[in-house]
């Protein structure tokens, strides 16, 4: 019970198993610390074997297809075999939230791919609009680097991409320096695509977008190590990356080998006036569903 009322959480069972890890759950308003940690996991414990008929959840900490293909997760919402998104931290959290739709299909058609989709802004918004398929066909995913000076409508083609699944306003990541920051936002958005933006972050530290060109592409599962010795193999990265700035990744990709060759660039302007970026932009506030 929180403050303000019941709530309910979603967590993997060695959180209400570890004392040390339950305690991370105050952060989100429950009421555990240090000193009742360990009679809450024993309460906990007790609960589960009182009752042995609780049905078993399939929980997930990114979205996209289950591994056995029969589910599909996005945000909080799953197709086919039941699914719960359990976030590893807050900003996934908050992603999963913008995954909610507003207004209609046919307003999204006539508004925002009517308008698109005779110029480059629209292929970004295939480009998305096919994420999920990478895993059926076996295929890598790809990176599509759109960059130019302020005012081309670089932003309202990611935001009209970003609307064939959600809430653009909420779905949007900026670049980040660190290599470990980016990999979180490509692994949640399995099967789903990411938006990155403003390359500027990157400055002196271009390595972390070759990184996550060459993370895009492969499709195969990658060697880790872990605690005690030995590897595990980290599930392969299914998605569509949009990235933007005024720079764009391509460029600075020409000294590693094979990474630019992996980028798709827009060299065109994604709308043909600034006035037809504007209007997407307006029908994008209006209406984000799920057309994939």
């Amino acid at each position: 019970q929180y403050s303000s009322g019941w709530c309910t959480e979603t967590v993997s069972r060695d959180v209400v198993a570890s004392t040390q890890k339950i305690v991370g759950l105050a952060q989100r308003g429950c009421p555990v610390d240090s000193t009742t940690a360990a009679d809450i996991v024993r309460w906990l414990v007790k609960q589960e074997a009182a009752a042995p008929g609780l049905p078993d959840v399939l929980c997930m900490e990114r979205f996209g297809w289950t591994s056995d293909m029969r589910g599909f997760l996005l945000g909080s919402r799953s197709f086919g075999q039941p699914v719960r998104f359990v976030p590893p931290g807050d900003g996934e959290r908050g992603r999963a939230e913008g995954y909610r739709t507003k207004g209609a299909l046919d307003g999204w058609v006539d508004g925002v791919w009517t308008r698109c989709k005779d110029q480059p802004a629209g292929l970004a918004i295939l480009a998305m609009a096919c994420a999920p398929l990478l895993s059926i066909l076996d295929a890598p995913g790809f990176t599509i680097d759109i960059g130019g000076p302020p005012g081309t409508g670089k932003s309202a083609a990611c935001k009209a991409a970003l609307s064939v699944c959600g809430d653009p306003e909420r779905l949007g990541n900026q670049w980040a320096p660190n290599w470990a920051g980016v990999r979180g936002a490509l692994e949640c958005g399995h099967s789903v695509g990411v938006y990155l933006d403003d390359t500027k972050f990157l400055m002196g530290h271009w390595e972390t977008a070759q990184i996550a060109v060459y993370t895009v592409f492969d499709k195969f599962s990658q060697p880790l190590g872990q605690q005690g010795g030995g590897t595990r193999r980290r599930r392969p990265i299914r998605v569509v990356l949009l990235s933007t700035g005024e720079s764009a990744i391509s460029e600075h990709c020409a000294d590693a080998a094979g990474a630019a060759a992996r980028v798709l660039r827009l060299v065109l302007p994604p709308f043909a006036t600034p006035a037809g970026a504007v209007e997407v932009h307006e029908h994008v506030e209006a209406h984000h569903v799920h057309v994939m």
